[in-house]
């Protein structure tokens, strides 16, 4: 399930992301590109083997989910509300 990569990037090690196809062509790619010790490899033998060879583990910040956490979502989901207009946004605090 794509949402558990999530979960996996809070545990600081790297993720491999096999995927059929062009790695590069989802939105699970668009949304993760450029966080650190993510990878994606198409899910074949030869692809897999060519990325492991050349692999080396690295720990990484637990802190790379943040952006992607139920309060920075909820956080900007206000910050919408309030461009809309008060009326709308309520009373919920300016982020």
């Amino acid at each position: 399930m794509p949402t558990k990569v999530f979960d996996y990037l809070t545990t600081g090690l790297d993720v491999l992301i096999l995927s059929q196809g062009d790695p590069t062509d989802s939105a699970l790619h668009d949304l993760l590109v450029g966080v650190e010790g993510v990878h994606f490899v198409s899910d074949d033998a030869d692809a897999i083997a060519a990325f492991l060879s050349g692999f080396t583990p690295a720990p990484h910040s637990a802190n790379r989910a943040e952006p992607f956490s139920r309060r920075v979502s909820t956080l900007d989901l206000i910050s919408l509300l309030h461009e809309v207009g008060p009326e709308v946004a309520m009373d919920f605090p300016e982020r």
